[in-house]
């Protein structure tokens, strides 16, 4: 079972591919997350029923919104900020995963 930090890790790289407009096929996208088909369509539902306005191009051949959406999430335990992610990028010390990683490209690449 995954944690809520990859939970969040992975909503963020599937918002960053939808936004760039970079998602591939249906089977594609769920390769690059590393997870079923079905287990997208999941995804991609309960993300719909939270308000995201996904929509497929099959000419594109890709996810995008159809309006403009933004998505950051910020995490502070006592007053301290330990974990932020936006933008495709998460800021988190290592209790967390690292301190710099990169979630947009297809693997986690932890920067330091």
């Amino acid at each position: 079972m995954e944690s809520l930090i990859e939970q969040l890790h992975k909503l963020e790289r599937i918002h960053t591919l939808i936004r760039l407009k970079a998602t591939g096929t249906p089977k594609d996208f769920a390769k690059r997350l590393g997870v079923s088909k079905r287990t997208l369509e999941r995804l991609l539902q309960q993300m719909r029923e939270q308000g995201f306005p996904i929509t497929y191009d099959t000419a594109r051949q890709s996810y995008f919104y159809h309006n403009e959406v933004k998505f950051s999430f910020q995490l502070y335990i006592n007053g301290e900020k330990e974990i932020s992610i936006k933008g495709g990028k998460v800021d988190a010390p290592p209790i967390f995963g690292g301190p710099l990683t990169d979630i947009c490209n297809d693997n986690l690449v932890e920067r330091r």
